[in-house]
């Protein structure tokens, strides 16, 4: 091989690598617990603008749940460790999900986004959002609520099929509840067999209208 072929060849493969690197590389991601770890103001700092994933514990059960039930009926709030002197807030917004069928205010994110009353996590995929200092002086930043087009679930319960017979409906272990409509059974889902207790199966879904397109066995 020529060397001006060589290098063509060369510059060629680091082409294509750093193409499917940057193509392939993963969200940028925490998991911890905010009250009590500065590193996590750190991390909003540093992906401002990003998409991320975060796996928070964030209940205190010495404290008020705002989460819950929305700080002063705006937003669901969460406190979060300092740095040096300055105090940081988070709000969760679920504006672009907006589940019409949520019982609380953080019930808005679900099904994309995942909280349990009991030991206070919350998981799901969410953007960054600076909105600078508040009027007590915290920095405040959003946390935007994304959907995915596939999620991890661990499958509690069959509930059967539903009073007009176009579906049925299944809970999972972190306390939400999935309709599969397949008309009856004629037209069935891919991968619906999947749907058995303790399974844990991934969930293909449509982010227009949050339908299930498909099931496959173990973790997306």
């Amino acid at each position: 091989m020529k060397f001006s072929n060589y290098v063509k060849f060369i510059l060629l493969n680091l082409v294509a690598t750093s193409s499917f690197t940057i193509y392939a590389n993963p969200l940028n991601s925490y998991k911890g617990i905010p009250k009590q770890d500065p590193q996590f103001a750190q991390f909003l700092q540093n992906n401002k603008n990003k998409v991320v994933l975060l796996d928070l514990i964030i209940k205190n059960p010495n404290e008020f749940d705002d989460i819950t039930f929305g700080y002063r009926g705006v937003s669901p709030t969460f406190y979060v460790a300092p740095i040096g002197k300055q105090d940081f807030e988070a709000f969760v917004e679920c504006d672009k999900i907006n589940n019409q069928n949520a019982e609380d205010t953080i019930g808005k994110c679900s099904p994309y986004v995942i909280w349990n009353k009991r030991t206070g996590n919350l998981k799901g995929k969410f953007t960054i959002k600076d909105q600078g200092k508040n009027r007590m002086g915290s920095r405040l930043f959003y946390l935007i609520a994304e959907k995915s087009n596939q999620m991890t679930v661990v499958v509690k319960e069959h509930l059967g099929m539903s009073e007009s017979g176009d579906g049925y409906s299944f809970t999972t272990r972190d306390g939400n509840e999935f309709f599969i409509y397949n008309a009856g059974g004629i037209n069935s889902i891919k991968g619906e067999s999947n749907i058995t207790e303790n399974a844990t199966i991934c969930l293909k879904l449509n982010t227009t209208n949050d339908d299930i397109t498909s099931i496959s066995k173990g973790r997306c």
